[in-house]
């Protein structure tokens, strides 16, 4: 991790209030049972995520040459095959957005003009000194091409620098999916493939997904759904920060990581399908 140092830096702060003009006693009240219920809810999210799935997502995270075929079956002989299979997995799905940031310039007293990066929806993607960041739709961004899919987590990676010429923004849509996989083991060396996959449509309840051909049907429960969503969305988040004065602050692990894959010729959204493409045969195999 690297420095947390604080700095001076403009920020945008927007306050909202009641048709009055000021929060009433019942606001409050409201506000503090909310806030109580939030913590509640998140400690539990938090508690029962399973330890082997946080295991999976960060081998995932620092290794993105996780593969299928690290999972072994048993082959006394070195040499074995077996039917097409199916199973649960999680798949990335990734696309260039950058079309959609909207830049706008701000003069602040004592900083001079700042610019500051949005979405069509208004929310902030970031800010010159924000050389990088993670924006997930758990926090408030509305998704632009994965609003009726069964991610677990949605986010946006936002990153510039003098080396990348124009912003970019890619949005990734982690997600609940059957893959049917083929194994063989030759001279010991175990080989898995995936041949295809089938993404769930419906998250209302627990997710359901059939795959063509098997008579099979590939459940997670909605609890079990909301809990890895959870842990992801506390991980997958943060910001990369360059002060005037150079200092250099990575807020969490994951955009630690990110600005190492992504802040690297060619700056396109093939390195964070790699990335992507690890992370989730980590989780998968976990």
């Amino acid at each position: 991790m690297g420095s947390r140092s604080a700095a001076h830096r403009p920020y945008l702060t927007f306050y909202g209030l009641s048709g009055s003009g000021r929060l009433e006693h019942k606001s409050l009240y409201h506000l503090a049972i909310l806030s109580i219920f939030r913590l509640l809810i998140e400690t539990v999210r938090r508690t029962y995520a399973p330890n082997e799935f946080k295991a999976g997502v960060y081998n995932g995270l620092y290794n993105n040459q996780t593969s299928l075929s690290e999972n072994q079956p048993s082959c006394p002989s070195g040499k074995c095959s077996w039917p097409l299979y199916s199973t649960l997995a999680v798949c990335a799905y990734v696309a260039d957005v950058s079309q959609y940031i909207q830049t706008h310039t701000y003069s602040s007293s004592g900083f001079g003009e700042t610019e500051i990066y949005m979405l069509p929806s208004g929310a902030i993607l970031g800010t010159g000194y924000e050389r990088m960041t993670l924006r997930s739709t758990a926090d408030g961004f509305d998704s632009l091409l994965f609003q009726n899919t069964t991610s677990l987590i949605d986010f946006y990676t936002f990153f510039h620098s003098n080396k990348t010429g124009n912003p970019t923004l890619l949005e990734s849509s982690l997600q609940v999916c059957a893959q049917t996989l083929n194994t063989s083991v030759t001279n010991g060396e175990t080989q898995t493939l995936e041949l295809s996959r089938v993404t769930a449509l419906d998250k209302s309840g627990d997710l359901q997904i059939t795959v063509p051909g098997d008579n099979n049907t590939y459940t997670m429960g909605q609890y079990s759904f909301n809990s890895l969503a959870s842990f992801l969305a506390t991980v997958i988040n943060g910001s990369y920060i360059v002060d005037a004065d150079e200092t250099i602050t990575y807020e969490t692990d994951a955009i630690e990581v990110l600005v190492n894959t992504l802040l690297v010729e060619p700056y396109d959204q093939e390195a964070m399908v790699i990335f992507l493409n690890g992370l989730t045969i980590s989780m998968t195999n976990s």
